[in-house]
């Protein structure tokens, strides 16, 4: 090595929510369970790099392979995510004049989502349902159709995410930013803070 040259110094990498706000962005995913069935990553993982403030190396260098996205946006959060304006690249975008909707589905089982093969639904019959960011969630004998658009609690059942680990509950919302959760059948009032509203359940589809 040359005496004189210049050393490498450690660089001050992002971390936790910063990263997976840019991971999200890069693949063209709106939900933190979007972005962990794409990269097979537990939703309870993702949660460990934000509440651990940890960097995920091997994910970041795994995106930036697939989608051509800069790895000083990423890991550093400079300059753009796509210096060269390669777009090709990119991530596929769903097509606004599909008649078929491939909607991702999981299995919601002990607070955790299990990714399932995608289930096909009319792009019609979403529409006049009023759903625009659709995701299938299996609980037990019932599928529930959540609209991730709808993240703004007013009345109903919306999948949350409390701590790391997702529920679906009937929730009401309270004067002063309070929220009513029902949770095993018991009201319990919580601040909106202390939630992650992730999207309104719009259909149920019980199995006999």
């Amino acid at each position: 090595m040359n005496e004189q040259q210049e050393k490498i110094h450690p660089k001050a990498y992002i971390k936790g929510h910063e990263v997976t706000k840019r991971l999200k962005e890069v693949t063209n995913c709106h939900t933190i369970l979007e972005l962990s069935s794409l990269l097979n990553v537990s939703s309870s993982t993702i949660s460990t790099w934000h509440q651990r403030e940890l960097t995920p190396y091997e994910v970041i260098i795994r995106v930036h392979l697939h989608t051509g996205a800069s790895l000083e946006y990423l890991l550093l959060g400079k300059g753009e995510p796509y210096p060269e304006k390669n777009y090709q690249n990119e991530p596929n975008r769903v097509k606004k004049n599909e008649k078929v909707v491939n909607v991702e589905h999981f299995q919601l089982v002990n607070g955790e989502l299990f990714s399932c093969k995608r289930l096909s639904f009319d792009h019609d019959y979403l529409h006049r349902l009023g759903i625009s960011q659709p995701l299938s969630i299996e609980s037990r004998n019932t599928t529930y159709m959540v609209d991730k658009s709808v993240t703004q609690v007013v009345s109903g059942i919306y999948l949350i995410d409390m701590d790391g680990f997702f529920s679906l509950n009937k929730i009401q919302r309270l004067p002063g930013s309070r929220f009513s959760i029902n949770v095993l059948g018991s009201p319990l009032q919580i601040h909106e803070d202390d939630i992650r509203v992730i999207g309104k359940v719009m259909l149920e589809m019980n199995r006999k």
